[in-house]
């Protein structure tokens, strides 16, 4: 008889296999990402379709392990973000997001780590207003390419090893550090390096490492915001490749 496992964790996506199957894609604390197959998923009268549904909630599921995959077998919701899914805007930004995770965790092993920060933006995308929300991404997405092994260096430059004195320096992609700008790197390196103010480097190191709630707290100027979530996404996107 199969032994069965138990996952705690979140749904990053699902997508639909032959006539009523579906597979998730499921962040855990005990295995990392796994792939788990629900079968009858799609029938009106399927008993594990509940548990699935519950899109962005913490789920304790009963799996199976099979050759290539797990097969659920029960499972129940034990938190849900109930605030959160009632905002189609959240929603929106929330699916974004996971499809990253997913992508940047693509063989990612497990780590603990990662679940509770994943959680931690739930609960704080559940407590804030809308318009709160994208420094909250940004900030999740640097912490979570930290805990992937691509923590950026924000401190010194990596040339000198200094504290950046200039109005102006440069974030390198390919080291994921900053640069002073009076420095002089080969020009075949230009694609790889992005111009940034001290004030945009200074929201970085803020999403870098303040903890969610001091976001709240926090004045970030429109214009630096916009500089620094687009450096993100540049750096996220350069990882995944």
């Amino acid at each position: 008889m199969p032994i069965s496992n138990h996952l705690s964790g979140i749904i990053l996506k699902e997508r639909n296999v032959r006539e009523n199957d579906k597979f998730i894609t499921f962040y855990s604390k005990e295995y990392g990402k796994a792939e788990i197959l629900v079968r009858g998923a799609r029938k009106i009268n399927s008993k594990l379709n509940p548990i699935i549904s519950a899109r962005f909630s913490y789920l304790d599921l009963v799996v199976i392990k099979g050759k290539n995959f797990y097969r659920l077998i029960d499972g129940e919701t034990r938190e849900t973000f109930r605030e959160l899914i009632k905002d189609y805007q959240k929603i929106l930004l929330i699916n974004n997001i996971f499809k990253k995770i997913d992508e940047l965790l693509r063989f990612q092993k497990t780590d603990y780590k990662i679940l509770a920060l994943i959680l931690g933006f739930l609960r704080k995308m559940d407590e804030l207003p809308t318009r709160k929300t994208l420094p909250l991404a940004a900030a999740f997405l640097i912490k979570l390419l930290a805990f992937a092994g691509y923590c950026p260096e924000l401190k010194y430059c990596s040339v000198c090893q200094k504290s950046p004195s200039t109005k102006q320096v440069f974030f390198d992609l390919n080291k994921g550090s900053i640069i002073c700008s009076h420095h002089k790197l080969p020009l075949s390196l230009n694609d790889a390096r992005i111009g940034i103010s001290l004030d945009c480097l200074k929201t970085l190191r803020i999403f870098l490492y303040q903890d969610f709630d001091y976001l709240e707290k926090c004045n970030i100027k429109k214009q630096e915001f916009l500089k620094t979530w687009e450096l993100i996404n540049k750096f996220l996107k350069w990882q995944i490749g």
